[in-house]
Parts: structure tokens; sequence; C-alpha cells
């Protein structure tokens, strides 16, 4: 079983480090080429854009992959209604995206939100297409794709970049055509292993995926709300996308570093949520636990002791100020080790509320602390808020261990 599990670490990691260190190379030629100013006002769109991301997922991923997870059979069914959901939720996502940059962005362009907010939408279909593969635990037809994809985005984008670009509109248009091109190519494969996706509706179904979903894609929406806020809330208050430059430049090692944890995650959830069905206490969360907790660390020690080096070797000396953001910023894993494993085995036992009442707090202290901090400290205090937030949705989660709350249904 562990082998099995670690084969899948392994095609998740290839695909997430090939992907992602595609994405964060393009990242570091954007800042290049149009300067900390330019690049702040690419994070702003794109953190704006992802605060409502999790509105088009609305925990059907989660819910999809724990279900096939224990009844392949259930594939098909459950495909053609998420996807008729997911079309409802993009237009939501669609809409409210649009109206909140009119109130809290004026001075960016609309055409760079409606852009990105068409990406996350299309986007949130081919991961949703993508968790098929997961949940039977076929992470390496998982890997193709994503690496395909994000081989055509490198591509494009870096003749774009090369040819010359004085606005992030190209790159934002690249990321939206690879998008559609491979949710073009992933029906058409679905449509030859599972059969013509037909979309007949029952409401049981609807109903049960609202009522299954609604609690984690909320969750989902705090876990934005607290890797989010920071950027868009030092935007409102700043109003200086030079600052969000140095800081989104950091952020970019956090989150490079939490998508490896995120991939352990994703390995071993398909395991655990089986495991819970005939036990409370799954055998194999502790090597799950073991190897979180191991990667963080690494992760930390090479992030806050190499934070000059590493920002100055990709970004350049322009960026130098993000070193010290970075140093703050990579805390954030050891408490983000410690809670991952626990929040996955609360959705896999089917204790949803527990996860909501966590991730919760965490937005709420993070919101909070940012507004306190960020008028007096900027940046620096940015970067202990999310750090504090951490913490925070740690301590809660260590509590709902240990007072063992029952079970949900």
């Amino acid at each position: 079983m562990l082998k099995k599990i670690y084969k899948n670490i392994g095609w998740l990691f290839l695909a997430e480090f090939v992907g992602t260190c595609l994405i964060f190379g393009i990242n570091i030629l954007i800042a290049r080429k149009l300067g900390v100013d330019n690049f702040g006002q690419y994070s702003f769109v794109m953190s704006f854009v992802m605060f409502f991301a999790s509105i088009a997922d609305f925990g059907f991923n989660t819910v999809f992959i724990r279900d096939i997870s224990q009844n392949h059979k259930l594939a098909k069914k459950y495909l053609e209604h998420s996807l008729l959901l997911k079309f409802f939720s993009g237009i939501l996502i669609l809409l409210i995206t649009l109206i909140s940059s009119r109130i809290f962005a004026r001075d960016v362009p609309m055409m760079f939100f409606l852009v990105a907010s068409l990406y996350v939408v299309f986007n949130s279909t081919n991961e949703l297409l993508r968790a098929i593969f997961r949940a039977r635990q076929l992470m390496k037809l998982e890997a193709c794709f994503k690496v395909g994809e994000r081989i055509i985005f490198f591509l494009i984008s870096f003749l774009i970049i090369k040819v010359g670009i004085n606005s992030i509109l190209p790159i934002l248009y690249t990321y939206l055509a690879s998008s559609l091109l491979f949710l073009f190519f992933i029906i058409v494969f679905f449509n030859n292993r599972i059969g013509r996706l037909i979309f007949k509706v029952d409401r049981n179904n609807l109903i049960y995926f609202l009522k299954e979903g609604w609690p984690i894609g909320l969750g989902a929406f705090f876990v934005t709300v607290y890797t989010s806020v920071d950027i868009i809330l030092l935007k409102i208050l700043l109003k200086d996308f030079t600052q969000i430059g140095i800081y989104a430049a950091a952020y970019k090692f956090l989150i490079l570093a939490v998508t490896g944890l995120g991939l352990i995650s994703a390995a071993f959830f398909p395991v655990l949520s089986e495991q819970v069905k005939s036990s409370k206490k799954p055998p194999i969360f502790k090597q799950y636990l073991g190897t979180v907790f191991l990667v963080a660390m690494l992760g930390f020690s090479f992030l806050f002791f190499l934070n000059k080096e590493i920002v100055n070797i990709f970004y350049g000396s322009n960026f130098i100020l993000s070193a010290r953001v970075l140093s703050i910023l990579s805390i954030s894993l050891i408490f983000i080790a410690i809670r991952d494993p626990f929040t996955y085995l609360f959705i896999a036992q089917g204790r949803k509320y527990v996860y909501l009442i966590t991730v919760g707090i965490a937005a709420i202290a993070n919101i909070i602390a940012n507004i306190i901090v960020i008028p007096r400290y900027g940046i620096i205090g940015a970067s202990w808020a999310t750090v504090i937030a951490e913490f925070f949705v740690c301590i809660v989660t260590i509590g709902f261990v240990v007072i063992r709350t029952p079970n949900e249904s």
C-alpha cells in the first residue's frame, strides 16, 4: 500500500514540480521584464480573482474524490452532476469578481479581471475532471495532462515575453487559452473512456452534492481568504503596487513549498478515505503525518536560512527586500505541517464542519491581523499576520483532535 502511495506522490510531485517550475519561471520573467510595479499589479489581479475561485469549486472536487475512492461506479453520474453545478458556480464567480473589481480596484483595467476570471472558471472544471484520476489513484494520467497544459502555457508565454510586452494582459490570455485547450482534450478523453456525458439530472444527487460540498467549499473560501487577503489588503490600505510586488515575490516561494505539502496530502487522501470506513484511526495516518512534517521542515530550513541568496538568484537585486519577508513567511510551514494531515482526516471522516470552523477562524484572524498591522508595519506586518493565522488554525485543529468531537454525518 505504501509503495503505491509513494509512487503516486512521485507522479504528483513530477507534475507539480514541472508545472510549478514553469509557472515560477514565467513569474520571474514577468518580474524582470515589467519591473516591481507591474509585477505587483499582476500579483494583485491573480490574488483578487483567486479570492473568489473557491466558489467555482464549492467543495465538489473533494466530495468527488472521497466518494469515488470508495465506489468507482459513481464516476459518470457524479461527473455529470458536478459539471452542471460547475457551470452555474462559474457564472456566479464571474459576476462577483467583475463587480468587486469595480469597487476595490478601479485603477486596474476590467479586462484583466475578466480574462483571469474566465481562466479560473475553466481551470476549476479541468481540476474536477482530473479528480477522477486521483480518486482512482491514476496519478500518472493526471500528471500527463497537467504537465502538458503547463508546457503549452510556458512556451507561448515565453515567446510573448521575448517578443516584448508592456502589459500583463497577454500573459492572462495565455493562461486562458492553455486551460481551454486541455479542457477540450480531457472531455474527449472521458467521452471515450466512461461514455458520452448526457447530463441526466437527478434532483437527489444535486442536493447531495450541495449538502456535502458547501461546508468544504466555504472552508476552501476561508483558506483562500487567509492566503490571498494580505495582497488585497496591501492594495486597499497602502495603494502601492511596488510593495505588493516585493511581498508577492517572497510569497511565491511559500506557495511553492505549500504546494509540495499539498501533493503529499493529495496522494494520501484516497487511501485515508478508504481506511476510515473500517477504522477511526487509519493505519496510514502516522506515515502521512511523518512525511508531511519532514518535507515541511526541509522547506522551512531552506527558505529561512537562505532567503537572501534565493531572492537575489531568482529575482535580482531590485527585489532584495523580499528576503526578509520570505524568512518570516517560511515559519508558516511548521504550523501547516502539523495541522494539514488532521484537516484531511476530518474531511475523510465526514467531519466537514470541524474543517469549516478551523479555517474560518484562521481567515478571520488573518483579516483582523492584517488590518491592524499593515497601516503601521506594511509588508513585514502582513508577513507576520500570515504566520499568526497559520498558528491559530493549527491550535484550533489540535483542539478538535484533543476534545474528540463525534463524527458528523
